[in-house]
């Protein structure tokens, strides 16, 4: 993936702006506390004197400068307290802890952090369309309106958080197939956020948009967007996607081969059974879409969760 000189400045300006907002918070507590101050240029002139110290070709004895910044961290630490300010008032914050909004993560060798990918997806796709509600956290079972209807999906729920837990699962993929309004799409969006809580960029497509996206940019003879970029992709809706003969397949296909030969995974959601999926896309697509080798297929049944009141 490739870092733009826009989301380049997007983060660099993010990281001044918080840094800033942390200088802004300790001059104002020296406004407070002069004694505050005096104690953070003692710390200062302690660190200086403890890292000469250990770097000296005498072997200075360093413990008297480590026993003076204990002494001047206690200090502050209850000047703080007297002034009602948290502890940790001097350290950035960041909205990525894990790269302090750098959108690198590594020491010898930068990697490019989860936030960061996520953030390319955004620029290249507009965006992820993640609603951020649907996580494993807020499945409730009181809503569905037998106990048969809630042990079966509760299992599928189940085994979807198993599958992000372990993402990317050798470049397997899932299949969740049945009638409309049993939550396939709620829990192809669980595993989403939790991938993407673990490092992982995702996106997630209606095959309806997917195509026409495709196909809009070959007819205005522009490069399609690349949907190989996504560590995960989902294909929502399989089966709405706008009839253009063996077009729509044969994108659908070339799609799913190359994610699967990269070995990052796809799901799905339908509302068309195995059989139906075959008919519609025929035996090679099918292969792809629904082989055990390379996805695991799982049927939700039962009644309409949406139209319970």
């Amino acid at each position: 993936m490739r870092i733009s000189k826009a989301i380049r400045q997007e983060y660099d300006q993010k990281r001044r702006r918080v840094i800033e907002e942390r200088d802004e918070r300790v001059r104002a507590a020296y406004a407070l506390s002069p004694a505050l101050r005096k104690i953070d240029e003692a710390r200062k002139q302690a660190i200086f004197d403890l890292g000469r110290a250990r770097m000296s070709e005498g072997g200075e004895d360093s413990l008297p400068y480590v026993t003076a910044l204990e002494r001047l961290e206690t200090e502050r630490n209850a000047e703080l307290d007297r002034l009602g300010l948290p502890r940790d008032l001097y350290t950035p914050r960041f909205a990525c802890v894990t790269c302090e909004d750098t959108g690198l993560v590594g020491s010898a060798t930068k990697t490019l952090c989860s936030c960061m990918r996520q953030r390319i997806l955004r620029e290249n796709f507009s965006n992820a369309n993640l609603r951020g509600d649907e996580r494993f956290e807020n499945f409730r079972e009181d809503i569905f309106p037998d106990e048969k209807q809630r042990r079966g999906t509760a299992k599928v729920r189940d085994a979807c958080a198993a599958y992000a837990e372990g993402f990317p699962n050798e470049g397997k993929g899932i299949l969740l197939y049945g009638e409309s309004g049993l939550g396939k799409s709620f829990l192809l969006n669980c595993i989403a956020h939790r991938v993407i809580e673990r490092g992982y960029s995702v996106l997630n497509q209606t095959a309806y948009k997917l195509i026409a996206d495709v196909m809009g940019r070959i007819s205005a003879r522009e490069r399609p967007d690349d949907y190989t970029l996504p560590d995960l992709l989902i294909i929502d809706d399989l089966g709405t996607e706008p009839a253009m003969g063996d077009v729509s397949v044969n994108t659908l296909f070339s799609l799913l081969n190359e994610r699967q030969s990269l070995k990052r995974p796809t799901l799905f959601a339908s509302n068309l059974d195995p059989a139906r999926i075959r008919a519609l896309y025929g035996e090679r697509m099918y292969s792809r879409i629904v082989s055990p080798r390379l996805t695991t297929v799982y049927e939700l049944k039962g009644a309409d969760l949406r139209l319970r009141p």
